[in-house]
């Protein structure tokens, strides 16, 4: 994720410096009355300040849009996942995390209830049941 984070922020500062770049670089896009080989920078400093509010918005509105899209694509994920389990004959009922590592998954199918562990090492039977039974129940055994 960071690699492509990192990539998105090179290709923006590309996107941005580039024309920024040309217009130093060539005099014909230079502001009327500046003369480069002055030493003395001009007194108005309006046109910097407006490019430099602009650069800030747009920065703000690339953010803005990178968190409204990240938000997007979880929420479509979680969507798919559920129709997937709703229409499927292996449903995932719950699934609770341990650890930094560990996760018991609670999986039913067809009538029986399976309980796993996921870890590192691998994936683990803890206990089969059938549905309807209530946990006291189950416990009882």
């Amino acid at each position: 994720m960071t690699k492509y984070f990192q990539f998105f922020l090179s290709l923006c500062s590309f996107l941005i410096g580039a024309p920024l770049l040309a217009a130093v670089t060539d005099p014909a896009k230079l502001p009327p009355g500046f003369d480069p080989s002055d030493k003395q920078l001009p007194a108005d400093n309006s046109r910097f300040m407006s490019e430099f509010m602009y650069m800030l918005f747009i920065l703000g509105c690339l953010i803005g849009l990178m968190m409204f899209l990240s938000w997007f694509v979880r929420r479509m994920m979680q969507t798919k996942v559920k129709q997937l389990n709703e229409s499927s004959n292996i449903k995932i009922t719950e699934s609770r995390t341990l650890g930094p590592k560990s996760i018991l998954h609670l999986i039913e199918v067809n009538g029986t209830e399976i309980l796993v562990s996921e870890t590192p090492a691998g994936v683990t039977l803890l206990a089969k049941f059938k549905t309807g039974k209530s946990f006291e129940e189950i416990l009882d055994k």
